[in-house]
């Protein structure tokens, strides 16, 4: 099984959602996977760390592995 991605961030990744730390209160980390995976298409986030079921932009949903 392989996994495609355009780019792991860009420039618009780090400027375009500058914002994001600050309307998730999330860290700088999480955000930068989570810009990446916006500006990627993604439309699941599989993280141990952020919140379950939690829905970004109407695109991107967070799912822990780990929970049924």
């Amino acid at each position: 099984m392989t996994f495609g991605m355009k780019s792991l961030f860009t420039l618009t990744t780090l400027e375009g959602r500058s914002t994001t730390p600050i309307k998730l209160g999330g860290l700088y980390g999480q955000t930068l996977i989570i810009a990446s995976a916006l500006e990627n298409d993604c439309n699941i986030l599989y993280s141990e760390d952020m919140q379950h079921g939690l829905n970004i932009d109407n695109q991107l949903k967070i799912q822990n592995p780990l929970i049924s």
